[in-house]
Parts: structure tokens; C-alpha cells; sequence
């Protein structure tokens, strides 16, 4: 069995997933902000502009999560090869 690459103690993977998960969380925080800024007035402009902040971001994660799913597959594929359940 290949052995894990490591960066100073921390597997690749660790790393990637750490990475994914600052720039999922700067995704929402950045939509957020965004609709939070330009929100209408009275209480119904903000109940609108929370509920497109979170239709946006769910839409945000999904995409960005397929993106570093098709990411780490290439890189799994480019460092270990083809394996299958059995060896």
C-alpha cells in the first residue's frame, strides 16, 4: 500500500479538506454580507434578502463541492493510481 504524501505532519488530504472548507465558509460569509448590505427597508426587506443569502449559499456549496470533489479525485487518481475494493 502507497504511503500518504505529508506536509509537515498533516496528510494531503487534511490539508485539502481544510482548504474547502475556509472557502466554503468565505462563500457564504461573502453572500451574505453581500445581501445583508443591500437588503430593502422594514422588516420584509431583510426576511427577503435572508432567505435569498441562504438559497444562494446552499446553491454555492453545492457547486463548490462538486468542484473540489472533481479536484481530489484527479489528484487521488494522479498520486495513487487506479485501485479497486479488493486490492
Amino acid at each position: 500500500m502507497a504511503k500518504e504524501p505529508r506536509i509537515g505532519g498533516i496528510g494531503l488530504w487534511e490539508l485539502d479538506f481544510s482548504v474547502a472548507s475556509l472557502l466554503t465558509g468565505a462563500a457564504i460569509g461573502l453572500v451574505s454580507c453581500y445581501k445583508g448590505f443591500t437588503c430593502g427597508s422594514g422588516a420584509s426587506g431583510v426576511g427577503r434578502a435572508c432567505t435569498e443569502s441562504f438559497v444562494t449559499s446552499f446553491l454555492c456549496i453545492i457547486i463548490l463541492n462538486f468542484f473540489f470533489a472533481q479536484l481530489l479525485k484527479e489528484w487521488y487518481l494522479t498520486l495513487y493510481g487506479v485501485r479497486t475494493v479488493f486490492g
